[in-house]
């Protein structure tokens, strides 16, 4: 089950994202809760996930550029050095009652930009420090990592934010994130594409494009991808409304919530390490999608505090088990030379759509009932999932339902892998 922590490039890098990523999630819980308290509108929270989220729309292509061209080491370095000295800076405004609103939105902005570049060059840089047949391996330990992560970090912020305040959590964000920024440059294989590139940042942007449109299955991977974070991963936004007016918690609940979710996470990725049935891994990619949002639907349905919990946690393990599978079968399709440019088409599908909906949702749930947007975006999810189904050969084949003209399988196997 741990065989790509064999190597020990994969483990810095695998160390870099839990560390890093359990920074991020405990800013999202101190910064929401801060903004609910200062606002009591959820359309504030939303507009700050927006903020971490939403420069990805603009910054993902130059990051992807920038993995085709430079040591993706050095670019993943440098973003969390970044990230660390914005939340310093947000720790010591919120110590001396200085955060505001605007002032708030602007840091995270700043950590936007800063995980445009850390989610790009994760992902480019993964199939790197890894032989190919560990690739479902690593990605489900660093699926384990990074959503894990919503475990370890809120578990570790939600004490400090109920007993000290935000701006201590703040302040163990800014270590986490600069440690996580001293682990890859101990990493020795950060290597970086071929250069054929084309001019300016759009150009290479329209490459990544044209590559998934012509590897299939990446198109209808990445579509689908797109639609899961729309409509199943952007309810952060809503969750301290909901847990406020629904269940009438504090930021006890919050925190233990936000936790449950991140526990949820870690046993959701941690079983697909051993896995190696190609076929068992497409029924997977089904049962996972269609749980994410139905679990969804059930969590925006709860009434008490104990059945919240319990759904949150398979919120969070449906959702990082199909990111989990869905990046493997991604990873396995690409070329290296293009791995930057597809990482930045990736990253754009997934954190920008992401930011624009979590906003959105932020907004409607000032004017409809936040359990009921939660039930209405897990179901949608749902019937995309069907529709897709039904009219698409190439998802079918990526479920195990019915086989290609060809009878070939679309999702490559990684060396070794049985059938």
């Amino acid at each position: 089950m741990l065989a790509a922590l064999v190597s020990p490039d994969y483990r810095k890098l695998w160390l870099s994202i839990a560390v890093a990523n359990s920074g991020r999630w405990a800013m999202v819980l101190a910064i929401g809760w801060l903004l609910q308290t200062l606002t009591g509108s959820s359309l504030w929270v939303g507009a700050s996930l927006f903020a971490m989220q939403g420069p990805a729309l603009v910054f993902a292509p130059l990051a992807g550029v920038l993995a085709d061209r430079l040591p993706r080491t050095k670019i993943l370095a440098l973003a969390l050095a970044t990230a660390s000295l914005a939340s310093a800076v947000l720790a010591i405004l919120a110590a001396r009652h200085l955060a505001g609103r605007f002032e708030v939105i602007g840091l995270a902005l700043v950590l936007g930009v800063a995980a445009s570049f850390q989610s790009t060059t994760w992902a480019a840089l993964l199939p790197n420090v890894v032989d190919r047949d560990a690739l479902l391996n690593a990605t489900a330990l660093q699926g384990a990592a990074r959503q894990g992560a919503e475990f370890l970090g809120p578990a570790l912020a939600a004490p400090i934010l109920a007993l000290v305040g935000p701006w201590a959590v703040f302040a163990l964000c800014a270590l986490l994130y600069g440690t996580a920024a001293l682990v890859p440059l101990g990493i020795r294989r950060g290597v970086h594409g071929d250069h054929k590139l084309g001019p300016g940042i759009l150009a290479p942007l329209r490459q990544g494009v044209a590559y998934v449109r012509q590897t299939e299955p990446l198109g209808a991977l990445v579509v689908i991808v797109g639609l899961h974070c729309c409509l199943t991963m952007d309810f952060m936004a809503l969750l301290p409304g909901f847990l406020q007016s629904r269940l009438h918690a504090g930021s006890d609940v919050y925190g233990a919530t936000m936790t449950a979710i991140g526990l949820g996470a870690i046993l959701g990725c941690l079983p697909l390490t051993a896995v190696r049935s190609l076929h068992l891994r497409r029924r997977l990619y089904l049962i996972t999608a269609l749980c994410s949002g139905a679990s969804l639907v059930a969590f925006g349905l709860m009434r008490s505090e104990t059945s919240a919990l319990v759904a949150a946690v398979t919120v969070g393990g449906s959702q990082a088990a199909f990111m989990a599978i869905t990046g493997t079968a991604v990873q396995e399709r690409c070329s290296d030379d293009f791995r930057g440019r597809l990482s930045s088409v990736y990253t754009l599908l997934t954190m920008g759509s992401m930011a624009l909906f979590t906003w959105a949702y932020g907004a409607l749930g000032v004017v409809i009932d936040p359990g009921i947007i939660m039930v209405a975006a897990g179901s949608a999810f749902v019937i995309a999932v069907i529709v897709a189904l039904t009219i698409s050969p190439i998802v079918r084949e990526l479920c195990a339902i019915g086989a290609t003209a060809s009878g070939a399988p679309l999702v490559a196997l990684a060396e070794g892998e049985a059938m």
